[in-house]
């Protein structure tokens, strides 16, 4: 068994991992009497080798996200300034 740790919602947990393959972690799973088979890279979590490669996609996903809201910021403050520079038509 090694340890691998599973990044989930910006938190990093230690498992105890009976195996991996290139794209699976095997853990040993208690409530089904056998083994469960994970996906190493999901839509909700990442394993990884060590700690500081999780802790360093936790970073790397937040900087994702405030340079998205970033551009996201920009884009409404250029809508606000094109609305307040707005001139009522010609009549």
């Amino acid at each position: 068994m090694t340890t691998m740790y599973q990044l989930r919602w910006a938190k990093i947990e230690p498992f105890e991992v009976l195996r991996t393959t290139e794209k699976q972690v095997v853990l040993a799973s208690p409530r089904k009497g056998g083994e469960e088979r994970q996906a190493k890279e999901t839509e909700w979590y990442t394993w990884h080798d060590t700690w500081e490669e999780a802790h360093a996609r936790a970073v790397a996903n937040a900087q994702r996200k405030v340079d998205s809201l970033r551009k996201q910021l920009e884009r409404a403050n250029g809508e606000l300034g094109n609305a307040k520079g707005m001139k009522p038509p010609n009549a």
